[in-house]
């Protein structure tokens, strides 16, 4: 039913979005080779390209629609069905409300049923905070990848000193036995001397050190034990990761920064002229009576948008440059630094 109903209600919009998409691609047919010297140019000189491409779009039920009220109904359904699936490629909700549901569908399965937990996870969708946070990794990914791959190499790297040098120092090594230590240590094979550092070398508060076992003093390891376990705890435990929560944290703190500023100025300043609100408090004019009636932002937003549906021939001239700089994307129509209120309308510096 979240499915059905988001569609229908975003229906119009899914429309506009698919036409736009497809309208791009009918362009990009039309002008392929125009220019002189470009891929297709000789293509389109020899009338090589087949430009019927670009209006090929439709449905062999479409000819023949009229005829026949079964297969009108046919592809009037296969047209709905097309747009629906089209949807997903333009709409992110949309695509989660299909995963969700087919999740749903799998979790009432007598295997799914750990799936029925894991749609909690919309949660995150639900609350803006938690947004915010998964914000944070994914504007940062590149920087955290880039650490855990750095602290992926320096893990392989122990695991594999460790592995040639002192293996026997973790215990369960060499023995099937349990081994009755706080961890259980693994390091028969290099792939389990490798998990095993992951595994208990991060976990553990002093690095891997502090899991295996301590050499004697005269041991012909020992020195090697030490430099070991005092490059791990500083490199791993202690440089590395606090370089990714670093990333993280300092990534928190920006966003709130920036969250802030971007309140502040949006309390202290116009949004149409941009003139800081001390400016109307210097000049004694009122702030106001300005951003609710000169520079109201819902008016502006109402002539915008009653200005892009009327035809240009209809339009006055003043709309009617309004009208191009909203199809060129331009704000120039916009009083950016002037105010009527605020040394008649004079530009402000």
């Amino acid at each position: 039913m979240v499915v059905i109903s988001y569609y229908i209600n975003s229906r119009a919009t899914f429309k506009n979005d698919i036409a736009k998409i497809k309208s791009n691609k009918f362009n990009a047919i039309k002008e392929y080779g125009l220019n002189k010297g470009s891929q297709g140019y000789g293509k389109r000189k020899g009338g090589k390209v087949n430009f019927e491409l670009a209006n090929n779009f439709g449905f062999s039920l479409k000819k023949n629609s009229k005829d026949n009220t079964l297969r009108q109904v046919a592809y009037l359904v296969w047209k709905e069905v097309k747009m629906f699936v089209k949807a997903t490629t333009v709409d992110r909700n949309h695509t989660r409300n299909l995963i969700y549901l087919m999740v749903s569908v799998y979790a009432s399965s007598e295997n799914g049923m750990l799936f029925n937990a894991l749609l909690l996870i919309d949660i995150i969708n639900k609350i803006k905070t938690l947004s915010q946070v998964l914000s944070i990794f994914n504007e940062n990914k590149i920087a955290l990848a880039s650490t855990l791959l750095l602290f992926g190499v320096m893990l392989y790297i122990a695991a594999f000193y460790s592995f040639i040098t002192f293996r026997h120092d973790f215990g369960n090594s060499t023995q099937e036995e349990d081994y009755d230590g706080d961890f259980q240590m693994y390091c028969r094979t290099l792939v389990e001397c490798l998990t095993t550092t992951i595994n208990i070398g991060i976990r553990a508060g002093g690095g891997l050190g502090d899991a295996l076992g301590q050499p004697e003093m005269n041991s012909p390891t020992y020195s090697n034990r030490y430099v070991f376990d005092f490059l791990f705890f500083m490199l791993i435990n202690i440089i590395l990761m606090n370089i990714f929560f670093g990333i993280i944290i300092d990534s928190f703190a920006d966003k709130r920064a920036h969250e802030a500023e971007v309140e502040i100025e949006v309390q202290d300043s116009c949004f149409i002229c941009g003139i800081q609100k001390s400016t109307f408090e210097i000049e004694n004019a009122s702030w106001k009576t300005h951003i609710f009636c000169d520079h109201n932002l819902h008016s502006y937003m109402s002539f915008l948008i009653y200005v892009k549906c009327k035809s240009s021939s209809e339009c006055t001239g003043i709309e009617k440059y309004v009208k191009q700089c909203l199809s060129r994307g331009i704000i120039d129509y916009f009083p950016i630094g002037k105010c009527l209120a605020i040394r008649n309308g004079a530009s402000i510096e």
